[in-house]
This record gives C-alpha cells, sequence and structure tokens, in this order.
C-alpha cells in the first residue's frame, strides 16, 4: 500500500502564479513511514532544540521569505537556502515518487469562460484545481500501474472545506468500478475516500 501526500500551488495572484499545480509524494508506509517521521524529527531537533521536534512543521514558505521560525534576523538567505536544499533532498534520499497536474491558469480560465459565460469565478477556481487534482491522480495511477501493480494506493490532502465535497464526486467517479473499456478515466489502485489533514497536521515539511 502506499499513502499519497498531496498539496497545492498556485492559487494567489494569477501574475505571479499562472500555474495551478497539484502534487503528490507516494510513501510506502511500512518500509519509509518512520525513517521519514526521525528524519524530520532530528532536522526540527537540531536546529531548534527548545521546540517539541513532532509538533514541528517545517514551511517552504517561512523559509523562502525568512519569516516566522526563519525569521532574517536569525536565518540568512544562504542558511535559508541550504535548508530549503536539504529538505529538497528528501524525494532522492528516500527513494520517494513525486507526481504532479499542472494547469495553466489564463488559458484555462478562458477556456471554462467561453463555454459558459455565466459561471461565478469561484466556480473557475474549483474546475481549475479540479483540472490539476485529478491530472495528479492520473500521474498516482500510471506510477502504480508500472511499478506496483498489485498494491493499492490511498490519497491525503490538506483539508480545504471550499473544495472538499466536489473533490469527493470526482473521487467517487473514478474510483468506481467500470469496465475496462469505459471512455472515462477510472483508477484501478487508488481506493477508499480521500482522506484529508488539517495545515498544522499535513506530515513535517509543508
Amino acid at each position: 500500500m502506499r499513502f499519497v501526500y498531496m498539496d497545492e500551488a498556485g492559487i494567489s495572484n494569477p501574475a505571479q502564479e499562472p500555474y495551478m499545480v497539484v502534487a503528490g509524494v507516494l510513501v510506502n508506509p511500512d518500509k519509509q513511514w518512520k525513517e521519514l517521521d526521525a528524519y524530520y524529527r532530528n532536522l526540527a531537533a537540531d536546529l531548534f532544540p527548545d521546540e517539541v521536534p513532532y509538533r514541528f512543521v517545517f514551511h517552504a514558505h517561512h523559509i523562502w521569505h525568512g519569516s516566522g521560525d526563519f525569521a532574517r534576523k536569525q536565518w540568512t538567505f544562504p542558511q535559508r537556502m541550504r535548508l530549503l536544499a536539504q529538505l529538497a533532498q528528501v524525494p532522492k534520499l528516500f527513494d520517494l515518487p513525486v507526481v504532479a497536474g499542472i494547469v495553466q491558469r489564463h488559458a484555462t480560465r478562458q477556456a471554462i469562460l467561453s463555454e459558459t459565460a455565466e459561471v461565478s469565478e469561484r466556480s473557475v477556481r474549483f474546475q481549475i484545481y479540479v483540472e490539476a487534482f485529478v491530472g495528479a491522480v492520473k500521474c498516482v495511477d500510471y506510477w502504480m500501474r508500472m511499478n506496483t501493480p498489485d498494491e493499492v494506493a490511498m490519497l491525503i490532502a490538506e483539508d480545504m472545506p471550499e473544495v472538499k465535497s466536489g473533490i469527493r464526486l470526482f473521487h467517487e467517479g473514478y474510483t468506481y468500478p467500470a469496465a475496462d473499456d469505459a471512455p472515462v478515466f477510472r483508477s484501478n489502485h487508488i481506493v477508499d475516500a480521500v482522506h484529508y489533514a488539517k495545515k498544522k497536521n499535513h506530515f513535517f515539511f509543508k
């Protein structure tokens, strides 16, 4: 079995973030989870010995901008970049597959509006997110089919109330058993519902 930890980027100003990206990392919980847990805890204990290691989360946003626990007064830019590099090497260190669904926000928005001019901006944002989410799911299913055809995977995503109900419907659609020749995407490896975790409980690196 694989846990797939999913997260998104590209929800702010489209001029600065022109792409919606939903990415996921596949973890074998039986063989890798404890080692990953120990890696992040040990790193947190080394950097912040006064903190409780299992409650600390490495926020990439804070590291990049020099805010939060990584304030610029205490952390120089080279120090923060070295830490980001140390965190970015985790998939390679632990042989963790990374998948992603990527959507060009402006072009997709124009395509949606050309088909339904009355659609709300909220609906447009949701449709863009869903397209990226399903793109990532397709990558998960492909990787499972090519590498671990006898295993199943479970999705774990950040708890975002505004998209949960819609994602549930799409998730039920591509996990519902169907004939092999069905003309829509079906996953034979992803099981159960999408499980949601609060941001503060979403693993160690965010």
